[in-house]
């Protein structure tokens, strides 16, 4: 699939919401356990396996996601829209760091 990176186009502000938010609560999620409220079941189900297999482990990881790059917001890819939804491919420089 490709993407025309010379059409770039803005995040819109709630949306950009949702992302930041996704951001600061992932690390939670793949740590703790802790639910991401709008999360789709596809990425709720893959951050409760990833938080089973370290709990099965007897790990305790502690996740901070953050933005590797303040000065640059999230760029929209590919975007689509239909009579009842909006959905965004968004790219961002986001970095890790773990702590067992």
């Amino acid at each position: 699939m490709g993407y025309n990176f010379f059409k770039i186009t803005e995040l819109k502000d709630s949306f950009r919401q949702k992302l930041n938010t996704f951001v600061a609560t992932l690390g939670s999620a793949i740590g703790n356990g802790t639910k991401i409220s709008f999360a789709d079941n596809d990425i709720s189900y893959v951050l409760q396996l990833q938080n089973e297999r370290l709990k099965n482990k007897g790990l305790t990881v502690d996740y901070e996601i953050y933005d590797r790059d303040s000065r640059r917001d999230a760029m929209v890819g590919a975007e689509w829209r239909d009579a009842h939804y909006e959905s965004f491919v968004c790219h961002d420089s986001l970095a890790e760091t773990r702590a067992l």
